[in-house]
């Protein structure tokens, strides 16, 4: 429920990945392949000229007036808030993805123009707006929890400052001692009473999340040698692995054990929001660095029982509730007759252990559980 796939040649490499390792549907969360291209690349899937999941994508990134991303379109004021999102929508996005740099007079016409438009409004939360305040205008995923780790303590206001002199540092030695001050405040400011405040809400407005706890364990040991080693790296071309070997800068040891702390902090809100009723998804942040198409799924669900997830509730984020989330329950996410027969048969149960997840024996794909028609994808899939 969250990757990034539609980049200029990456389709045929990656969509036999996610295939191989049983994920037969993906929402793709923005890339620079147009969305014309993109229509016709899910018209081959479906009529079996290309190997590939089905998929629901966003298209280019909705972002402010200086875009972070090159692919993404640029929202400069209010005004063109809905226009924006109109023609997206009209050149074939299903759903709208807002990011970092969006103004706060914008997020509202595109939150606005999405319910009458009548398709999601999801993404990272601009800096303009608090974790709270996204909740009530309908964004209906946040991703990475994007910003909340911030805004659960007692001085966001401390913070705050710390970011924006951290940024307006000519130093960079001088910045990464501010950074090191801001997560230190995360680590040692947490204001429970305002975690569960902040839960509460979005279980009430039923403001799904997306942790992508498997990319933010990626960048937390980001310089960790077991990374490069991984036997999944020859799968990718060498650019590919020396920019994610380039990510992170120099490592640092004080700031390493600070992150590792930083995402073991992710996963006891990830525990908090479950306990609070708050809707889950199971996402991976693909092609981010070690992160593998197909193969990360299964980790990211190692982590949300980590979490304090049973194995069950872990499984039903990545099919019943991810085909709730995109309405399409009715055809999708369960095993009952009638609906579409994506379906991974495992060598044993995910139920005794959620690992169990990569030991699959048959994928079959675009079936009907009611006639008992299949199409059998590959046999030892993950082999």
């Amino acid at each position: 429920m969250h990757v990034h796939s539609f980049s200029k040649g990456l389709p045929d490499h990656l969509f036999p990945m996610f295939i191989a390792n049983g994920v037969t549907e993906i929402r793709d969360m923005g890339g620079n392949i147009p969305l014309p291209e993109v229509a016709r690349i899910k018209q081959e899937i479906a009529s079996g000229s290309r190997l590939g999941p089905e998929i629901n994508a966003a298209g280019p990134i909705l972002e402010g007036e200086q875009p972070f991303r090159p692919f993404s379109i640029s929202v400069k004021n209010e005004l063109e808030a809905p226009l924006a999102a109109s023609q997206l929508v009209e050149q074939g996005a299903e759903f709208l993805k807002g990011y970092n740099t969006l103004s706060r007079p914008a997020y509202p016409g595109i939150a606005a123009q999405a319910k009458q438009l009548r398709v999601s409004f999801v993404g990272h939360i601009p800096d303009s707006i608090t974790p709270a305040e996204a909740s009530d205008p309908g964004q209906k995923s946040i991703e990475h929890l994007w910003r909340i780790p911030n805004n659960v303590v007692a001085r966001p206001e401390k913070l705050k400052i710390l970011s924006t002199d951290a940024a307006n540092a000519q130093n960079p030695k001088a910045a990464r001692e501010l950074h090191s001050q801001s997560n230190e405040i995360i680590l040692a400011d947490y204001d429970q009473t305002k975690a569960r405040k902040l839960h509460a809400k979005y279980s009430r407005n039923q403001t799904w999340q997306t942790p992508t706890l498997v990319v933010l364990r990626s960048y937390a040991s980001i310089h960790d040698p077991a990374l490069r080693q991984d036997p999944r790296m020859a799968y990718f071309s060498e650019d590919l692995r020396k920019f994610w070997g380039s990510m992170g800068g120099s490592p640092d040891p004080r700031n390493g054990d600070v992150q590792r702390r930083l995402f073991q902090h992710d996963i006891e809100i990830v525990r908090s929001m479950h306990a609070a009723g708050v809707p889950l998804l199971a996402g991976t942040d693909t092609l981010n660095p070690y992160t593998y198409p197909g193969f990360s799924l299964p980790e990211e669900l190692q982590l949300l029982v980590s979490a304090g997830l049973s194995p069950a509730e872990a499984l039903q984020n990545a099919t019943l509730r991810a085909a709730q989330f995109l309405g399409v329950e009715r055809n999708y996410g369960s095993v009952e007759p009638g609906k579409v027969a994506n379906l991974v048969l495992l060598d044993a149960n995910p139920l005794d252990d959620i690992s169990n997840v990569q030991k699959s024996a048959r994928l079959f794909s675009a079936g009907d559980f009611s006639t008992g028609l299949f199409w059998m994808i590959c046999s030892h899939c993950s082999g």
